[in-house]
């Protein structure tokens, strides 16, 4: 996957592995978005995050 504005590779496979080639990952109602480490564009990523582990052990929101 690559970036629309610059062409950097975003999102790319290493073997077996996806690699995300991003400093900066938002999750916001569902989505995330990458930031672009060359031209720092906000790129919407198909990666989703689960929360259930987290939630279910308070101690990890607490810190």
């Amino acid at each position: 996957m690559k970036c629309p504005v610059c062409k950097k590779t975003i999102i790319c496979t290493e073997g077996k592995k996806l690699k995300l080639r991003s400093r900066i990952v938002i999750f916001d109602n569902g989505k995330a978005t990458a930031k672009c480490i060359s031209c720092k564009s906000d790129v919407e990523i198909p990666i989703r995050f689960n929360r259930s582990y987290e939630l279910a052990n308070n101690s990890f929101l607490s810190r």
